[in-house]
């Protein structure tokens, strides 16, 4: 989960570093290096790109280091060895910390580029001054960074859980029920609603219920197959003594989920398992 980290300090108020961590954002996606996925530096990375930190919007300190953020246009081309990649694929691959900021980052990007105008009397926005706003010098409308609460809440029947998956999603992932608040709802509004939305769809599709969990069992079923396929070529790179430690976890692992209350060996027969003599 990305969070802010501790030694982070939120600014509203620019300042000079010689080497600030600048994060430079296209459509959502993140300008970074293509073979080390880190962030563009400012006297090269940011040079090649003509921009200059002196233009970008504060985010704060992290560990005493400047923070910024900015915005190009659509038609902005990455130079050669870098890349405009979404903050998804950077899981694993980018420090937690640092992805945290970018994310945090992103928001204020996007908040800016659509806040260039006001929304009432479409002139030029300005930054207020004392807060993180932009300010209409004509009409006097202020502009928030835009904050999206949301909820997300799993729902247990004995040993079973009540997963969703959205008619959009690209992966057709399964996840606990999960929605944004609407305007005046507190969380626990939030949760109601959305539970009574799901178990309404059931209710109403008994029938698509079973053919989701026909389908899931064959999902799992693949996936069963595939470990067991792979498992040979495990063992043979692993070692024997390996194999017979994860058996062994996997026997109490299951036996604790299930409550099994049951006497356990501390070893496991691997003979005739898988070409083990």
């Amino acid at each position: 989960m990305l969070q802010t980290p501790q030694e982070f300090v939120p600014l509203m108020t620019a300042q000079a570093h010689p080497d600030p961590i600048a994060f430079v954002f296209r459509n959502g996606k993140l300008l970074v290096r293509s073979d080390e996925l880190s962030l563009p530096d400012a006297r090269v990375g940011l040079a090649l790109h003509g921009l200059q930190a002196d233009n970008f919007h504060p985010v704060g300190l992290l560990q005493g280091r400047y923070c910024c953020t900015t915005w190009v246009d659509a038609e902005m081309e990455p130079q050669a060895g870098f890349a405009f990649v979404p903050l998804r694929s950077l899981f694993g691959g980018m420090d937690e910390a640092l992805l945290g900021l970018a994310s945090r980052a992103a928001q204020l990007a996007e908040w800016a580029r659509t806040h260039r105008f006001c929304g009432h009397c479409a002139n030029p926005m300005q930054l207020a001054s004392g807060e993180r706003a932009f300010k209409c010098p004509a009409c006097g409308m202020v502009a928030y960074p835009r904050i999206s609460p949301a909820m997300m809440v799993l729902i247990k029947k004995d040993d079973h859980i009540l997963l969703a998956r959205h008619v959009v999603s690209p992966t057709g992932r399964f996840s606990a029920l999960a929605g944004f608040l609407e305007a005046g709802e507190s969380i626990e509004e939030a949760i109601h609603r959305e539970v009574a939305q799901a178990l309404d769809f059931l209710q109403a599709h008994p029938q698509r219920l079973e053919t989701l969990a026909r389908e899931r069992a064959k999902v799992l079923l693949a996936d069963h197959s595939r470990v067991r396929e792979a498992a040979p070529e495990i063992v043979k790179r692993k070692g024997y003594t390996s194999f017979a430690i994860a058996s062994c976890v996997n026997r109490i692992c299951t036996a604790i989920l299930r409550d099994e209350r049951t006497i356990l060996p501390v070893s496991t027969m691997t003979e005739g398992q898988y070409g083990i003599d």
